[in-house]
């Protein structure tokens, strides 16, 4: 009985959905006769965690005996960390796992084994193993906090919206363009009517006064171009009455 290891990671950034193709044995134009002794897993997709955190994700394999043939007839075991949690037939030699991301220890990292018993007595099992790891989406406020401080440091230049230097409204607009693609003015009273007045910030949202802006990071700070002859910098929040804009 052979196993075979695939691992497939889901990444922010894709963010939206992450698939790989995996391929086991021999080749179409190597492929053993059906009434031969094989089993093979001509497909194995694993579907990661979806953008919008979608609560489940899915495996799906295929078993044959060649890459060309038609599916076999068989019973698929789900196995979590090589805990078994359920059995399916095989449906021309599909099947498909949803896996709840509850099922993960900890919302973390498992590993989801699916094994394949044919049949024909003379076929053997196939295992397929991945090594699923659930990783937090970062939001879009987080996504704009990290474009600004990459740019912590830049020199404060009146007009400028980088990328080697940058005025206040010139390293919002940057900032919210490098995260999310949108291209806010470069003016401040304009920036402030680009998006919605909050009570409450969340990181990422600008705060506004008049004739300044800059990104709130959270815990009283904001990254701010302030004024000729300073860098771009990280400050506690020093406004009296700012107004709070989500864009």
């Amino acid at each position: 009985m052979s196993t075979f290891t695939r691992k497939a990671i889901s990444t922010a950034a894709t963010i939206a959905v992450a698939s790989t193709a995996l391929f086991f044995g021999t080749t179409a134009a190597q492929a053993a006769p059906v009434n031969t002794n094989h089993t093979e897993i001509t497909r194995s997709n694993y579907h990661a965690f979806k953008a919008q955190r979608a609560p489940y994700f899915s495996i799906s394999v295929k078993a044959s005996a060649c890459r060309d043939c038609a599916g076999i007839p068989g019973r698929a075991a789900l196995k979590i960390d090589g805990r078994l949690q359920r059995v399916r037939h095989l449906q021309n030699g599909n099947i498909t796992f949803h896996v709840s991301r509850k099922a993960l220890p900890n919302n973390r990292t498992a590993q989801i084994g699916v094994r394949i018993f044919p049949t024909r007595d003379s076929r053997p099992e196939k295992v397929v193993l991945f090594d699923v790891r659930d990783v937090p989406q970062v939001s879009r406020g987080e996504k704009i906090v990290r474009a600004a401080k990459a740019i912590v440091g830049k020199p404060y230049k009146y007009g400028a919206a980088g990328p080697s230097a940058f005025d206040c409204s010139g390293a919002v607009q940057y900032a919210v363009k490098k995260a999310t693609g949108r291209v806010l003015p470069h003016q401040s009273t304009a920036i402030r009517n680009a998006g919605h007045r909050v009570s409450t910030p969340q990181v990422g949202d600008i705060v506004w006064t008049e004739g300044h802006v800059s990104i709130w990071i959270g815990k009283g700070r904001v990254v701010e171009a302030a004024r000729p002859g300073t860098d771009v910098r990280v400050v506690g929040i020093w406004q009296k009455n700012p107004v709070f804009i989500r864009v």
